[in-house]
């Protein structure tokens, strides 16, 4: 005689209509079984009762949703998409990510700067940012000077005491991919919404608060990147940055040179030349205590010459 054994499933019902679609952040339906998602990253809903009608997703209803999702893992308590589940994770992903985040946490550990310097570099990111809200500030900056970039003066002509902590300034890249001198894919010459199925069209909202100044990694150095937060034309629930890999991909492939990012984080970038470093090392047989080592030293260097001349400076 056979003995049945039903299984208690918990199941979480959540709409199924896009809810956010952001580098950080896409999750469109789901079903959690004992816990545990049946998928990583998209995943659907068996409704209990076919009969039963779906919750219209409000904005009253949102953030319960993404709490909810923190709860389960998907997300991080920061808002991030979980790095378990992020980018296809496999184990040669995860593994590179974590490598990353080592490099990432030594290079931030060594001592920088005096806090008076700090301050300094801090005044100079908001007043950087506050003059490239400016109308026309970007435009000019493309059209006029022809870079992406804002650069501080190079050390070798800083000479007052009063300008020295430009020494540290870090260099800014200014990333609008909507700008028209960014050739795009589209005919028209627009960026689409990045959401599947969805025909919207992404409309600038300017610098917000939301992608101001995220440090990317370089080789020996590091830079912030400010880009423009993009919504869908059709749901405003659709948000994205000018970095998210869906909106750089809808460039033409000369727009894309100028894109100096490999991949974006959480909480930092990493460039596309420190990838190549990091490649490279990992060719030639270096451990990723070995690399993480290398890249430190690399940082520590450009800090202490940096520091050197700031130092002599002051005596003059």
């Amino acid at each position: 005689m056979k003995s049945s054994i039903k299984t208690q499933r918990k199941v979480v019902k959540f709409p199924k209509k896009p809810i956010i679609g952001t580098s950080s952040f896409k999750v469109t339906s789901g079903r959690l079984i004992d816990g545990k998602c049946t998928s990583k990253t998209q995943f659907d809903i068996d409704s209990e009762e076919e009969e039963d009608e779906e919750d219209e997703l409000t904005k009253d209803n949102i953030e319960e949703i993404i709490n909810m999702a923190k709860k389960v893992g998907l997300i991080d308590y920061n808002g991030n998409i979980s790095k378990a589940i992020s980018d296809n994770s496999n184990d040669k992903n995860r593994a590179e990510i974590d490598l990353y985040d080592q490099i990432h946490k030594a290079v931030q550990s060594i001592p920088i700067e005096a806090e008076d310097i700090k301050r300094s570099i801090q005044k100079y990111l908001d007043t950087t940012l506050k003059k490239i809200k400016e109308p026309n500030a970007v435009s000019n900056l493309y059209e006029k000077e022809a870079t992406i970039w804002i650069t501080p003066p190079i050390s070798f002509f800083v000479n007052t005491k009063s300008d020295m902590e430009s020494v540290f300034y870090p260099r800014i890249c200014i990333w609008a991919p909507h700008h028209p001198l960014f050739k795009k894919k589209q005919q028209d010459n627009n960026l689409m919404c990045c959401i599947k199925n969805c025909d919207g069209k992404l409309v600038s909202e300017g610098f917000t608060d939301k992608y101001t100044y995220r440090k990317v990694m370089e080789a020996a150095d590091q830079f912030y990147i400010l880009t423009h937060t993009y919504k869908c034309s059709k749901n405003e629930l659709h948000i994205f940055d000018g970095c998210d890999e869906n909106v750089v991909n809808q460039l033409h492939e000369l727009s894309q040179r100028g894109y100096d990012i490999y991949r974006m984080l959480s909480n930092y970038g990493v460039s596309k030349t420190l990838e190549h470093i990091v490649s490279v090392y990992k060719r030639n047989s270096m451990s990723d205590i070995d690399i993480i080592a290398a890249v430190k030293s690399l940082h520590s260097e450009k800090i202490k010459r940096l520091q050197n001349q700031y130092a002599i400076a002051l005596t003059k």
